[in-house]
């Protein structure tokens, strides 16, 4: 079984180049373009992460 990432950028262009990579090199990915929606996909079922990345600012998590 692949080992999961999360990507999370607001810019689809940049989760699309960066998820074509680690799928290339044999990774499963998950992408977000929010906070939110990245907190939702990771309590969303899935038990553990092998990875994350966040290239984006979360300010709107700061109103959680």
């Amino acid at each position: 079984m692949a080992e999961t990432i999360l990507l999370v950028d607001d810019e689809a262009k940049v989760l699309h180049i960066m998820s074509s990579f680690l799928k290339s090199e044999g990774f499963e990915i998950v992408t977000a373009q929010t906070g939110i929606e990245a907190l939702a996909k990771m309590n969303g079922g899935k038990s553990s992460w092998e990875a994350s990345t966040w290239r984006q600012r979360l300010n709107e998590l700061r109103k959680l």
